[in-house]
């Protein structure tokens, strides 16, 4: 309502598929960054993806309109592009439910918890790329995954 979102586009922010492109019948890899500079960085990991599997659908999203302004004409035609669900549980289970993506990669540091828990539950595998993480960060996310505490003494 602000212009913070694309007009004909924020369906995709609730969990909705783009109208764009159907969802292709193999194994999907989703690629998830954020802003702009993380759309970026995700771009030659993208083409190279792209081109090492040309069949492997690829699907990128973003959240904001200036990574979509610039992003969309950048990438490979393969490649489909949308706008990111917003990180709520309908929004996250209606995105993973329609395009059932095989793996999970996440840009830098956006761990979005109802996105992970829900991969998690669906065992999606999910990781992070180009990502640092503080010791501190890192054991206050371990406590809702069940992972297991790490000290600073390593």
């Amino acid at each position: 309502m602000r212009g913070l979102e694309h007009r004909s586009r924020w369906p995709e922010r609730l969990g909705r598929p783009s109208v764009a492109r159907p969802r292709p019948g193999s194994p999907l890899v989703w690629f998830h960054a954020v802003s702009l500079g993380e759309g970026m960085a995700a771009l030659p990991v993208v083409r190279h993806c792209a081109r090492l599997h040309p069949g492997l659908p690829i699907l990128l999203t973003t959240t904001t309109l200036s990574a979509f302004e610039v992003i969309k004409d950048l990438l490979p035609d393969v490649v489909i592009y949308q706008f990111a669900p917003l990180d709520c549980p309908d929004a996250i289970e209606s995105f993973i439910g329609y395009w059932k993506p095989s793996l999970i990669l996440l840009m830098e540091s956006e761990l979005w918890p109802n996105l992970i828990m829900s991969a998690a539950e669906k065992g999606i595998a999910v990781a992070l790329l180009n990502a640092r993480m503080s010791l501190k960060s890192f054991n206050r996310w371990s406590v809702p995954l069940g992972l297991p505490l790490v000290s600073d003494a390593l």
